[in-house]
């Protein structure tokens, strides 16, 4: 189960004409995919009449130093119960009402300003996220056998034979290295000097590593 620290950054005159009390870079995983690494969260001040079910929120530590951001997903008279979108577990520690910072509102990043979804509908994205997670978590292990096995016996360019361009890049006078460019899109990069190979998925279903020893023949 992971947490994510979030980082306070200072509000702007407009946020604060807006209501909102606070805002905060989000970082690390436990709430992926509702937020991303770089988001801004602008959060405004609460009372517990005004928390439901199914909130985000922004809460501190124990120390009053550290700040995390996660849902409510349950609540008792004295305190609440959070979990991250995409955690598994809830988390272990109960918070009090004097722990919550705010409630996040909006969230901006570079795709624009949205109203983050709180509440019942939230609690109910929350939990389709979950469930999405949990699937992968299961099926993902099942669906390397056969992905790899048709990768390492490069089956798929018998149906599948994109245009690819290799380049050569030097790097000073002696040192190299290859970009494989579908698209004008980097797909893969292949560094001689630090016997380093790195390829994108699909593409590594019909790009050989130059690491890859050739298997004799029976």
């Amino acid at each position: 189960m992971s947490s994510s620290l979030i980082e306070s950054y200072s509000l702007s005159s407009v946020a604060k004409k807006k209501g909102f009390s606070n805002c905060f870079i989000y970082r690390g995983l436990s709430m992926t995919p509702t937020f991303r690494n770089g988001d801004f969260l602008y959060t405004r001040s609460v009372v517990k009449a005004h928390i439901s079910l199914g909130d985000v929120v922004v809460f501190s530590s124990p120390n009053k130093k550290d700040y995390t951001v996660h849902r409510i997903v349950a609540f008792f008279d004295t305190n609440f119960i959070t979990r991250g979108d995409h955690n598994l577990r809830r988390d272990v520690r109960p918070i009090l009402m004097e722990d919550i910072v705010g409630k996040v509102e909006i969230v901006e990043n570079k795709n624009g300003i949205h109203r983050l979804a709180n509440g019942k509908l939230g609690l109910w994205v929350a939990r389709i996220c979950h469930s999405v997670f949990w699937l992968d978590h299961i099926t993902r292990p099942l669906l390397w056998i056969p992905y790899n096995y048709i990768r390492e016996r490069r089956l798929m360019v018998i149906f599948w034979r994109p245009k690819i361009t290799k380049i050569q890049i030097w790097v000073g006078n002696t040192q190299q290295i290859f970009k494989y460019l579908y698209k004008n899109r980097t797909i893969a990069i292949w560094d001689p000097y630090h016997q380093h190979f790195e390829c994108r998925k699909p593409f590594d279903l019909i790009i050989s590593s130059p690491l890859d020893k050739p298997k004799a023949s029976s």
